[in-house]
């Protein structure tokens, strides 16, 4: 499952020992594949300021 940081320090722990930390998962959405079947994609809050906010599928996220 994914789990959200929801105190600060635990945030700042996480992003000093991860290059790409999740800060929060703000939104989902299905996405078409090309094979017709639907995808779920998660739009990360990447703890590293620079990295942004992107759309990622479950498979690229780890637990």
């Amino acid at each position: 499952s994914i789990s959200r940081t929801t105190r600060q320090s635990n945030r700042m722990d996480k992003a000093s020992t991860h290059p790409y930390a999740v800060e929060a998962i703000l939104s989902s959405r299905l996405r078409q594949k090309r094979s017709g079947a639907e995808q779920r994609e998660f739009l990360v809050k990447w703890a590293d300021r620079e990295l942004g906010q992107t759309w990622e599928s479950r498979s690229s996220l780890a637990d």
